[in-house]
């Protein structure tokens, strides 16, 4: 609990807990707060303590919906944007020496238990990784192109508004 409501109060950790489907289950945040909140422990937890924890599940619970909305409106996606290992659409693409590209957060990931290239098992490490900016740049006007058609807020100005 000390751990969560130290990062809750930044974006970043909100994001990073829905996206991460192993770690975040609002029910069990919630059941935390129930079990904390009982005073047949000996551990006492201050009420201000288990507020934030129930308001952060909630804020936890908004972002999912705003994701999946979100993954909703851009419809079909195409294969090339998928990471090869989640199969969800890459925010951040790199390249690995064996050719293939994956997003960061998920090599990363996996190169916490394992430095090999998940496709070659050749030894890999995060220094090798390199930016597939021209993926990128594809993915995001993919993007952009999709929700701006349907009156979404899109990632920034549109080229017309550049100018």
């Amino acid at each position: 609990m000390t751990i969560i409501l130290h990062f809750a109060p930044f974006p970043e950790f909100e994001i990073a807990m829905v996206r991460d489907e192993r770690s975040f289950d609002a029910g069990n945040l919630r059941k935390a707060v129930r079990v904390l909140g009982r005073s047949t422990t000996d551990l006492t937890v201050r009420p201000e303590h288990l507020q934030a924890l129930e308001a952060f599940a909630s804020k936890c619970l908004e972002a999912k919906a705003r994701e999946e909305a979100q993954e909703a409106e851009l419809g079909e996606v195409p294969d090339e944007f998928l990471d090869p290992i989640t199969a969800e659409l890459m925010e951040d693409p790199v390249k690995l020496p064996s050719g293939h590209s994956v997003d960061r957060p998920v090599i990363t990931r996996h190169l916490l238990s394992d430095e090999t290239d998940p496709f070659s098992r050749q030894r890999l490490t995060v220094e090798m990784l390199m930016p597939n900016t021209e993926l990128k740049a594809k993915i995001a006007a993919f993007k952009a192109e999709r929700m701006g058609r349907k009156g979404a807020p899109t990632d920034g100005p549109s080229p017309m508004e550049e100018g």
